[in-house]
C-alpha cells in the first residue's frame, strides 16, 4: 500500500470501526462506544445461584466510556478503551439488584492484513448489590468483551 494511503485507511478503518460497533444494541447508551459495548453483551454469562433462588444479573445496566483512544503509525493500529459497566437482573427477577465493574479494554492489530496481535480485557474494581458476582465472573465478562473485539476487527477486514 503507498505509504499516501496509509491515513485514508486508517481514517476509513477507524470510521467504519465506529458505525460497525453502533448496530444490534438494546441499551440506551449516551453514543456510539457505549453501545458498542452494550452489544458485546458482556453480563449475559452472570447468573447466581442463591440458595433456593438463582439470581441472572445479566442485562446491561449502563455503560460509561471515560476513555477512548484509536491510533495508527503506518500498518500499525491500536485501540484502548476505559469505562464502567453495570449489569442489573431482569425487572421480573423475585431478587432484584445490580453489579457494576470498571473496565480496560486494549487491541493492537495490523492494518494492512487484520492481524490482531494483542486483545485485552480487564475488570479493574467492581461495586453494587451484587458486585461479589461480577467479582467472581470477571473471567466471564473478560472473555465477553475480548471476543467482542475480535469479532468487530474481523468483520472489518472481510
Amino acid at each position: 500500500m503507498p505509504a499516501s494511503a496509509r491515513p485514508v485507511c486508517s481514517i476509513g478503518i477507524a470510521a467504519t470501526v465506529l458505525a460497525v460497533l453502533t448496530f444490534g444494541s438494546q441499551v440506551e447508551a449516551a453514543n456510539l462506544l457505549e453501545r458498542a459495548v452494550s452489544a458485546a453483551e458482556p453480563c449475559s454469562a452472570l447468573k447466581a445461584d442463591l440458595g433456593p433462588v438463582s439470581v441472572g444479573i445479566d442485562k446491561v445496566k449502563e455503560v460509561r466510556i471515560d476513555e477512548f483512544l484509536l491510533s495508527a503509525e503506518g500498518n500499525a493500529g491500536s485501540a484502548r478503551l476505559m469505562g464502567m459497566l453495570a449489569c442489573k437482573t431482569s425487572d421480573k427477577a423475585a431478587a432484584r439488584g445490580d453489579a457494576s465493574a470498571t473496565i480496560r479494554v486494549e487491541a493492537a492489530f495490523d492494518l494492512r492484513t487484520c492481524e490482531i496481535q494483542k486483545s485485552e480485557a480487564h475488570v479493574l474494581e467492581t461495586g453494587g448489590t451484587y458486585g461479589s458476582v461480577i467479582a467472581a465472573f470477571s473471567g466471564s465478562i473478560e472473555a465477553a468483551l475480548k471476543n467482542g473485539i475480535r469479532s468487530e476487527i474481523a468483520k472489518l477486514c472481510h
